[in-house]
């Protein structure tokens, strides 16, 4: 969580982060004027996480090395 904290809660345009372990999710609140999904996965995968945008409904939203949503 802290890599997390201290790597995308500065990225440019983001505005709010919520980590939840429990469900391997971070809910990322950001200006759409300032940057978008693509620019947020590409900071995920900076610091070595995958990361893909939630369709509606779904629960998982970070995937890990090693772990499924």
């Amino acid at each position: 969580i802290k890599k997390i904290e201290k790597n995308i809660a500065f990225e440019k345009g983001v505005t709010d982060l919520t980590c939840d372990l429990s469900t391997l999710t971070v809910k990322v609140t950001y200006r759409t004027d300032k940057t978008d999904e693509k620019k947020l996965i590409a900071a995920f995968e900076k610091i070595d996480m995958k990361a893909r945008a939630l369709k509606e409904g779904e629960k998982s939203g970070i995937v890990h090395e090693g772990h499924k949503p």
